[in-house]
This record gives C-alpha cells, structure tokens and sequence, in this order.
C-alpha cells in the first residue's frame, strides 16, 4: 500500500495535491529548493556536547527533509484547517473509494516487533535525564519518552533529550543529581523504548532554513534517527500519531538506510 492511499485517507480532497515518492515522483518545488545551496542554521545557545547533536552531517540531513517536505506539511496543515470546516458542517470522515480493493483484499504486515509483543504497561514520560532512568527501571514494558505533551519545548530541553538518547544508545546513559549526590543507572531489565518526536504543526524557532524556522517533527525524528539508528539495530522506534507524518518518515528511512547501509526491517 502506498504511503500516500494513507494521507488520501486522511485528507481525501486533498489527494490530488499528494504524490508517493516511492512511485518516483518528486516535488517540483522541493527539487528546485534543493539545487539551491540553503544550509540549516541553528541560532542558539550551544552547551556542553551540543555539537555532537548539532554536526555538519546531522544538520544536512535535517535540512534535505524540511527541503523535500517542508511546503507539504504547511500545505497538509491547510487541508486539515479546511477538513475540520467540512467535519464541522456535518460531513463525516470517510475511506477513499479506490482503496476499497486494499482493504478488502487478503494481507498482512510484518508481525510485531518480539520486544513489543507485551505492552500491558506502557509509560510515558519526558526527556530528562534522570526521569528518563526512572521510567526505564520502573517495571514498564514499554516507556515512551515524549518530546511534545510531556516536555516543555525550550531549545536546551530538545537538545538535552537528544544527547540523552545518543548516550541510552551506547549503553552510557547515567545520572548523577548535583544536590542529593545520588547516581542513577540503568537496570537489567529497562523498558523497551519509544520515541514520540512534536507534532507536524509545531515548528523549531531555534532552527532556520532561509531564514524560516522548519518543522519540530522533521527536526526530532532526524536528529534522533541520524545519531542512533546503526546503535540501535532493532529500534522500535518512533510514535507517530498523525498519518501525514508516514510519507517523510519513510523518506528518512529510505535516506538513512541507503546512507548508512542498514538492513531491511530494523527500523519501524
């Protein structure tokens, strides 16, 4: 099934405005910005060990996507605007006649994940060191670490999440609290992560593309797939909420595969 018949579904009238990368058509748009020279500029603070976070090479690939799907998510965010109209007036959601052979026809997907098979308790929590330690030892099958309801958006949170992740990767992930003296360290039996990066409407002020700040969810999931994903060959790996989101993740994913030469089917 083509990532775009899951867009269609959600913004039906829409669809025409769509198309399936995977079917070999590229945005105009997109492929003219993308002959320019735009880097990503990040017009903040840097801190300890921010500039492992923030490389040469991470920051390009972040850049690629918002460069690719930057003007389709503000036009998505439009589609939903005006949808909501439509839902508002009485009209009610529906499924696109032309899949109705998918959906009734006979197929399956891959099979869940051995280490998510068991989700009778699942937490979720923000990105802060210590809290993130606590969640991971507290019993819970699962433990999403959650960078928009459960975290304040600031620069120095976002990013603080980020190394915080790099370091949960390579087995490096410790606290010790400056005030009490008490360390924290990850137990033998740690939940099984979840990343869940913002929401496709929230934009990174701290982080512009010709002077325009791009989208939080391209910035999170990029920055986190690009450092962790040869670290983590069997991530679980993002919590993705809203369906227009389906068609950059997998362009990430195809990118990051083909960058770094993951197998198939580690990343889901």
């Amino acid at each position: 099934m083509c990532i775009r018949d899951s867009i269609n579904a959600e913004y039906g009238a829409e669809r025409n405005k769509v198309t399936c990368f995977w079917e070999g058509v590229q945005m105009s748009a997109a492929a003219k910005r993308l002959e320019s020279t735009s880097t990503l500029e990040i017009n903040a603070v840097s801190r300890d060990r921010y500039e492992t976070i923030l490389s040469e090479d991470a920051l390009a690939f972040v850049a690629d996507l918002e460069l690719r799907f930057g003007e389709r998510r503000t036009a998505l965010m439009q589609a939903r605007t005006e949808r909501q109209k439509r839902f508002d007036a009485g009209e009610l959601p529906d499924f696109l006649p032309e899949t109705k052979n998918i959906r009734e026809s006979d197929w399956k997907i891959l099979s869940t994940p051995e280490n998510l098979k068991d989700r009778r308790v699942e937490i979720t929590g923000p990105v802060d060191r210590k809290m993130m330690i606590n969640a991971f030892n507290s019993g819970a099958n699962v433990f999403m670490t959650d960078f928009e309801d459960a975290s304040a958006p600031v620069w120095e949170n976002m990013i603080d999440g980020q190394l915080n992740l790099y370091d949960y990767a390579r087995d490096q992930l410790e606290f010790a609290d400056p005030k009490s003296g008490k360390e924290y360290q990850m137990g033998k039996n740690a939940a099984v992560l979840k990343v869940r990066p913002r929401g496709w409407h929230m934009l990174e002020g701290h982080a512009l593309l010709d002077g325009e700040p791009i989208s939080a969810s391209l910035f999170d999931f990029g920055l986190y797939i690009f450092h962790n994903a040869k670290a983590l060959l069997n991530l679980s790996l993002i919590h993705i909420s809203e369906p227009t989101r389906l068609l950059s993740i997998s362009y990430a994913v195809f990118c990051l595969k083909k960058k770094k030469k993951k197998k198939k089917s580690t990343l889901r």
